[in-house]
């Protein structure tokens, strides 16, 4: 009986730190989540202004999180935004700085610019693809200017 006790604590703690290591190396399913937006987009000055966070399941890393805005099927602007800042100190939830994208008022005016947060789904984990542009898009509108 002690045999076959020692010999099942060899294997759950042996084994134990692989697996962890495993789970929280980043390069697995844990280095996808929920990709969204941290600041909703808005327009301001000529530039559309947004901030985008990645939330992960349990552990994850700061990420570039690639983003598109359009004007209708045109791509106006690409970029990438890095999600950098720990929001909870807890490695959860990593929030970029404030993205700021020239869009100028005199050609968008009256038009909707949609933002598009990971438009190649890298980062999107399965749970949330069939979701996935309820929470990587958003929709704004240029205003007009009555100078």
């Amino acid at each position: 009986m002690k045999k076959y006790l020692l010999l099942f604590l060899l294997i759950v703690f042996g084994g134990l730190p692989f697996s962890c290591s495993k789970w929280f190396d980043g390069d697995g399913s844990f280095s996808k989540g929920l990709v969204t937006f941290g600041t909703r987009p808005y327009y301001q000055n000529n530039h559309v202004l947004f901030r985008a966070q990645m939330q992960y399941g349990v552990t994850g890393r700061a990420t570039d999180i690639e983003y598109k805005l359009l004007d209708g099927s045109q791509v106006i602007a690409t970029g990438v935004a890095k999600a950098d800042k720990d929001k909870t100190g807890l490695k959860i939830i990593f929030e970029s700085n404030l993205v700021s994208v020239p869009v100028p008022q005199e050609e968008y005016a009256g038009k909707y610019i949609v933002v598009f947060l990971d438009p190649s789904f890298k980062l999107v984990a399965d749970e949330y693809l069939d979701q996935a542009l309820t929470w990587q898009t958003d929709t704004l509108f240029v205003p007009y200017s009555f100078r």
